[in-house]
């Protein structure tokens, strides 16, 4: 069986400023609800004998971003919640995984690009590879978690970035 948790909300603004709501909002739907939903889908798998969960996280689990503190806070513990979960479960045979893309033209990055708190040209500018990544790009990088040849692959978290993260740091 396959489970993935895919759980994203756009709050932006400046930490100083942020109403706790905004901040408890993003925690709720960005890290707990994919606690939750692995926790369900594990108690089903721990009964049919193993599974694979895939959790989405970002590049910005790595990279901060100025005014996004719930987004990349609750992104960095989905990789570490992914680490945990997959040396805890491994033993009942769940796979737990998880991508961390940078920026896809998807739905989340549209209405950021058209509330005017990001840039499509700026999301350009920052890729090593002078481009955003293709839908079908992160979509083959997730079936390969959830393939057979991934099974010896566990707490990982797989960077679809195009260099994003690792040209930051140089």
């Amino acid at each position: 069986d396959l489970w993935i948790n895919n759980a994203g909300l756009a709050l932006h603004g400046p930490s100083e400023t942020l109403p706790i709501e905004h901040w408890q909002l993003g925690l709720n739907i960005m890290l707990s609800g994919v606690f939750y939903g692995c926790q369900s889908a594990a108690r089903l798998m721990i009964e049919q004998g193993g599974g694979k969960i895939i959790n989405v996280a970002s590049v910005n689990a790595f990279v901060s971003q100025a005014g996004r503190a719930a987004y990349c806070s609750a992104k960095a513990g989905v990789v570490s919640l992914t680490e945990v979960l997959g040396a805890e479960w491994a033993r009942y045979k769940i796979r737990v995984n998880a991508v961390a893309p940078a920026v896809f033209l998807t739905e989340l990055a549209r209405a950021s690009i058209a509330d005017g708190s990001a840039s499509l040209d700026t999301y350009v500018g920052r890729s090593p590879m002078g481009r955003l990544g293709d839908v079908p790009e992160l979509v083959e990088t997730i079936l390969f978690l959830a393939s057979d040849q991934s099974n010896y692959i566990t707490g990982q978290t797989l960077r679809v970035d195009g260099g994003w993260v690792s040209d930051h740091y140089l």
